[in-house]
């Protein structure tokens, strides 16, 4: 009677899964051919949202920009014959899509890709994005925009905040010997408003703004194309596109501010348990089908789904392993979307805050990439917390969710998505990294602890990793 139950209900959801999928080819039509095909739409000639097509004949639409990175960002230039991408955009930054088309979601980019078809790319047309998503870039152009010192060597040049309701934000001015002015922030980002509180004497920054919340619309802008590590001391220690009386912007509207706390979190990965229970299984598809629906699978298993009736049958190899994330910081870690924006999955019956806390890659002896895993979204809980400390966040429900000081939020091998897909990897030796909050999304007090190294050896039928360490992203 048991094994009756699981058939018919295997059989629901299959049936449930390859409907909602007929209805969404129906949607975007036959899957097109041919080589991807890019533009930018809305900015300028080097900057907009990005577009794009498979074929002369097919329709172009967005990339959703979950997950968007500025090593995708370099493909994409690449592709379009410029130099390097200076900063990416989200949040359809040059204008919605009239037609609310996506063609991809999730793309994962080493930055060393000729195309996008080298990157990891999910199935075509299947995103979970609106035309208010949609990803883009600034490019510069062959040999331009190189991130390299201002002809002019500055010593530590004068900074000040205006324009905050207290004195711990606002926009940031500095004066390198001309006059006070304020920062371009087309590149503005949690790493140079660290270097910002950091020379302020205002510790760490919580966020950074590129509108103008603080005002200084009529401050001139002196600095362009600030870019820093976070590492630096100040902000002349970073590296200056443009430095002047008075500078251009390729967004003059944007102005860049920070505000500034005492007190954040800080992740740093068990590297004791990812030694511990890292092994291999092989699973049939069937049973991953809410993980693929999360993009969790390389993109051969996705052309198996698209392209064979019976694709359940298939099987995957998986390095499956269990992650644990500790906050040994000064606050709590809190996710980056707001509740509003949270989504819910039905497959996990609870709401996922994060679209991208966890990364897992595996690269070869030269620094290539051959599998990744990818938590497509996280649901974060105080799962196991220091003698004393009362745990503060679930996942069940519609309630809050976080990290707590002393606390590890804790997903075992067994859960979906704690994988890397190795099914078409050769036997040999490998390096195995696992990194948390990749995209520095969350300010914290260091990543320099945020990843975990791993020299891995990979028999085909088994695996082990040894020598682990933590490492910065």
């Amino acid at each position: 009677m048991f094994s009756i139950y699981i058939l018919v209900s295997v059989f629901i959801y299959s049936t449930a899964f390859e409907l909602q999928r007929s209805l969404n080819s129906r949607y975007l039509g036959k899957e097109p051919t041919g080589s991807i095909q890019v533009k930018l739409l809305g900015g300028s000639k080097t900057s907009g949202n990005i577009i794009i097509r498979r074929g002369a004949h097919s329709a172009w639409g967005g990339i959703c920009d979950d997950g968007w990175s500025k090593n995708n960002g370099d493909v994409i230039c690449r592709m379009l014959g410029f130099g390097k991408c200076i900063a990416i955009t989200v949040n359809s930054k040059f204008g919605h899509l009239s037609n609310n088309r996506i063609w991809l979601d999730n793309v994962r980019c080493n930055g060393s890709e000729a195309s996008l078809e080298d990157c990891h790319l999910s199935a075509w047309g299947l995103h979970n994005c609106d035309q208010k998503e949609v990803a883009g870039v600034y490019c510069g152009r062959q040999n331009d925009f190189a991130l390299k010192k201002s002809a002019k060597t500055f010593k530590e040049y004068a900074i000040r905040m205006k324009g905050g309701r207290n004195p711990t934000e606002g926009r940031i001015e500095v004066n390198t010997g001309y006059s006070w002015g304020t920062i371009c922030a087309d590149t503005w980002t949690l790493m140079e408003a660290m270097v910002a509180c950091r020379q302020l004497g205002l510790k760490y920054a919580r966020s950074h703004t590129t509108a103008p919340y603080f005002g200084g619309n009529n401050v001139s802008k002196i600095i362009s194309g600030l870019h820093c590590t976070g590492e630096e001391s100040n902000l002349a220690e970073c590296h200056h596109e443009n430095v002047g009386k008075e500078v251009s912007c390729r967004d003059s509207n944007l102005i860049a501010g920070v505000l500034c706390t005492e007190r954040l979190p800080d992740l740093q990965p068990n590297v004791t348990l990812l030694e511990e229970t890292i092994y291999l299984q092989d699973r049939p598809m069937f049973l991953m089908q809410c993980a693929m629906e999360e993009g969790c699978a390389s993109s051969t298993a996705f052309h198996i789904q698209r392209t064979y009736r019976d694709w359940q049958i298939y099987r995957r190899r998986l390095l499956r392993f269990s992650s644990a994330t500790k906050n040994v910081g000064t606050a709590d870690f809190h996710p980056f979307l707001h509740m509003d924006d949270w989504e819910w999955h039905s497959c996990h019956m609870h709401f996922h805050s994060m679209e991208v806390f966890a990364h897992y890659d595996l690269f070869d002896k030269n620094g290539k990439r051959v599998a990744e895993g990818h938590k497509a979204s996280f649901c974060l809980e105080d799962v196991q917390c220091d003698s004393g400390i009362a745990k503060r966040y679930i996942c069940q429900g519609y309630s809050q969710q976080g990290i707590s000081v002393g606390c590890s939020d804790i997903y075992t091998h067994e859960i979906d998505c704690q994988w890397i897909d190795m099914t078409e990897v050769e036997p040999g030796d490998y390096i195995f990294r696992m990194q948390v909050n990749p995209e520095r999304k969350i300010a914290e007090l260091s990543y320099a602890n945020n990843a975990v190294v791993c020299k891995m050896r990979y028999a085909g039928v088994s695996a082990t990793v040894t020598d682990c360490k933590l490492c910065s992203l």
